[in-house]
C-alpha cells in the first residue's frame, strides 16, 4: 500500500513538475532567441518588409511602367558581393586611396539593415523581390519601359538567379557551363583559394568584355565565394576568406577607375545581406547579420530622398537614375 502511495505521489508530482517546467523552459527558450522571433515577425508582417513609401512607389510603377521613358544615354552597373561585412571590406578590399575618399564622402557609401534573404521564411531574391510579380523584376521594368530600347544584361554563377529572377531579354552570361560544358560550381566552388581565384578571373573577364561591349544600359555581376566560405565553416580568420575579399578589390578598382566621374553611369555595388560575428552565419539567430552596405560614384541621396532600408529603394534607385 505505502508503495501504491508513493508511486501515486511521484505521479502527481511529475504532473506538477510539467506544468510548471515546461512553461518556464518555452519561456526561456522564447527569452533566447527573441531576436529569431521578432524577425520571423518582421519578415511575415503582411508577407513582406516594405515600407509605406516603397508601395507607394511600386503601386505608381505597376500603374505606368509602360509609360516611362528611360534613358538610353545611362547606364547603371550594379555589382554585389554576397556576405560581406562592411568593417572587413573597408579593411581588406579598399586601399588607403578609397577608404580616404569613403571617409571624405568622395565616394557615397551608406549602411542599413535588411532581413537575410535566405532564412526559414523562405528567399527574396536581390532583384527579384516576388517570384510571382515580374513586373517588380527590376530587369523587366527596364526592358518594357515605353521608348527605352535599354538593354539588361548579368553575369552570375547562381542558378536560382536564372529561375526565379532573370527571364525576358535579360543577356545572360553562361558562367555556369563556362569551358566545354564543365560545371563551374563542381570545379572552383570549394575551399581551394587557388581555384577562387581562377573563377574571380574568370568572371571579372567575361564582365569587362559585358560592359567594353557598350551594348548594355543595366548590367549585374553576383559574386558569391565569400559568402559560401561561411557557409563551408570558415570563419573571418582564415587566409581563404581574407584573400576572397582582397581580390575584390580587382574589380572595385577597374569599375571606379574606368566609370567612377561619369556623370552618366551609375556604379552601385550592394550586398544582400551581411554575417554574424564569427562569419559563420547569416540567419535570424544574430541581429548583426541583417547588417548590409551599399557604396556609389553618385550621391544616392540625391536620387531617392528617403534612407535606403532594403533592396524595394535599390530597385527605385536604379530606375530612377535611367529615367529621362
Amino acid at each position: 500500500m505505502k508503495i501504491s502511495k508513493i508511486h501515486f505521489k511521484l505521479k502527481h508530482l511529475l504532473i506538477i513538475i510539467s506544468i510548471l517546467v515546461l512553461p518556464v523552459s518555452f519561456l526561456a527558450i522564447f527569452i533566447v532567441n527573441f531576436q529569431l522571433y521578432s524577425a520571423s515577425l518582421w519578415m511575415l508582417h503582411v508577407g513582406e518588409y516594405r515600407t509605406p513609401e516603397q508601395k507607394a512607389w511600386q503601386k505608381e510603377i505597376e500603374a505606368d511602367y509602360q509609360n516611362r521613358k528611360l534613358d538610353a544615354r545611362k547606364n547603371v552597373i550594379l555589382f554585389s558581393f554576397d556576405g560581406i561585412v562592411w568593417e572587413h571590406f573597408l579593411e581588406w578590399t579598399l586601399n588607403d586611396e578609397y577608404r580616404e575618399k569613403i571617409k571624405n564622402k568622395e565616394i557615397y557609401s551608406a549602411e542599413y539593415e535588411i532581413p537575410s534573404f535566405e532564412s526559414v521564411m523562405g528567399y527574396r531574391n536581390i532583384l527579384g523581390g516576388y517570384w510571382n510579380k515580374n513586373w517588380y523584376n527590376i530587369f523587366n521594368l527596364i526592358e518594357n519601359s515605353k521608348d527605352g530600347g535599354l538593354r539588361t544584361s548579368a553575369l552570375l554563377s547562381w542558378h536560382h538567379f536564372i529561375t526565379t529572377v532573370l527571364n525576358y531579354k535579360t543577356t545572360i552570361s553562361d558562367l555556369l557551363n563556362y569551358t566545354l560544358g564543365e560545371n563551374l560550381a563542381a570545379r572552383y566552388i570549394n575551399d581551394n583559394l587557388a581555384d577562387a581565384k581562377t573563377f574571380l578571373d574568370i568572371q571579372y573577364q567575361d564582365f569587362k568584355d559585358q560592359l567594353n561591349s557598350h551594348e548594355y544600359n543595366f548590367s549585374f555581376f553576383y559574386d558569391f565565394l565569400a559568402d559560401n566560405a561561411g557557409h563551408l565553416g570558415m570563419t573571418y580568420d582564415s587566409e581563404y576568406v581574407q584573400e576572397v575579399y582582397k581580390y575584390y578589390y580587382f574589380l572595385f578598382d577597374y569599375l571606379f577607375s574606368s566609370y567612377g566621374d561619369d556623370p552618366n553611369t551609375l556604379l552601385l555595388l550592394v550586398t544582400d545581406h551581411g554575417r554574424a560575428v564569427n562569419g559563420k552565419n547569416h540567419n535570424m539567430w544574430d541581429r548583426t547579420a541583417f547588417r548590409s552596405f551599399m557604396v556609389a560614384n553618385h550621391n544616392l541621396a540625391e536620387i531617392i530622398s528617403r534612407p535606403v532600408v532594403n533592396f524595394v529603394d535599390v530597385k527605385e534607385i536604379v530606375y530612377k537614375f535611367l529615367e529621362v
